[in-house]
């Protein structure tokens, strides 16, 4: 990286941090779904964390216990329940710089990312947010960056992160996916068979099938929050315009939220903002996978997005802003990537 490049680097990361802990430590008072799951935080011990929550809460158990340690640790306020999420949200920073970099071989792309990502509202919101929003997203691009390593041992790595993500994240399931779906082409590219990390990958399944016995079927909240979420499954299928209609609004939605254009701005700029954006990802993705060399790398960034949407198709897991924080990057860095393309084809 060029000197001029890594003084705007090191500016942007180091406003970023500064902006989280303003808000960190301007100490908003905790909204109500942050103080519902705060009073299970707070109310139940370690083994209790582990049962179906109170007052229509839920949140995977490590994270739950991580948060109860943090409040052993520094006391019932909070600064120590919002502690976890606010060093994920700093992690974030450097990590969705240094994966989008190595994705896209271009400092530039890279520095525009991370300027979404410091500046946005949502992500500086949720890395000051008693809930596991931030964390999802971490876990991605941990993966991510450990995809793309050259390590001799990654995928010893990849699976110790699995084995740890599963029970951090609620979608740890469909980040693991992802790898093996990334795995899986690369043993066809590579027209071999690695029976070891299989067999890790394996080991993965069972262990998600014995969390998902313990933690998620027949949760008693599980009717409250499908119909809480309703508006978020799919509808109908893929042939219908109702699908596609529900598709292109909740994309628009999703982009203009991750960029910081809530409901507090016009319903006209964030509807122009997001379709502005859905627009150009969709463009870098296509551009992106008709270079063969990328395809591997293009799998790899809409395998999540593909998975997710299947899960809401099967209405067992909403497609909404919140809930797809762990997507921004692959969501963004396409974007990214295609006006980048855009600006040097104009020079």
């Amino acid at each position: 990286m060029k000197a001029s490049g890594q003084r705007i680097f090191l500016i942007v990361l180091t406003a970023g941090i500064l902006i989280r802990l303003i808000q960190y430590f301007y100490s908003r008072s905790l909204w109500v779904d942050e103080a519902m799951l705060s009073l299970n935080i707070i109310q139940c011990g370690f083994r209790e964390l582990m049962l179906p929550l109170k007052h229509e809460q839920v949140a995977p158990v490590l994270f739950l216990w991580i948060e109860k340690t943090s409040v052993l640790l520094f006391g019932n306020n909070e600064f120590s329940l919002r502690l976890f999420p606010l060093l994920c949200g700093i992690t974030i920073l450097p990590l969705v710089y240094d994966v989008t970099r190595r994705l896209t071989a271009d400092s530039t792309t890279a520095i525009v990312v991370l300027v979404f990502f410091a500046f946005s509202r949502t992500f500086v919101f949720f890395s000051t947010e008693t809930k596991q929003y931030c964390s999802d997203l971490l876990l991605s691009l941990l993966f991510l960056r450990l995809i793309l390593s050259e390590h001799p041992r990654k995928h010893l790595f990849l699976f110790l992160l699995g084995f740890t993500g599963i029970v951090l994240s609620n979608v740890g399931i469909v980040i693991v996916t992802m790898y093996a779906c990334w795995f899986f082409s690369e043993q066809v590219r590579e027209r071999k068979l690695d029976w070891k990390n299989w067999l890790m990958l394996a080991v993965l399944a069972g262990w998600f099938m014995v969390c998902y016995r313990a933690f998620i079927k027949g949760h008693p909240t599980q009717s409250v929050m499908i119909e809480y979420w309703q508006g978020h499954f799919i509808p109908d299928h893929p042939l219908t315009l109702t699908f596609w209609k529900w598709l292109i609004r909740h994309f628009v939605v999703i982009y203009s939220t991750l960029l910081g254009f809530n409901e507090h701005f016009p319903a006209s700029i964030r509807n122009f903002i997001g379709t502005a954006f859905l627009f150009v990802a969709v463009y870098g993705a296509v551009r992106y996978l008709r270079s063969v060399a990328n395809r591997n790398l293009a799998l790899l960034l809409s395998a999540p997005i593909l998975i997710h949407l299947m899960l809401a198709a099967l209405h067992l897991y909403p497609f909404s802003s919140r809930l797809v924080l762990y997507l921004s990057p692959f969501l963004l860095i396409p974007a990214a990537q295609s006006s980048r393309y855009h600006i040097r084809t104009m020079d």
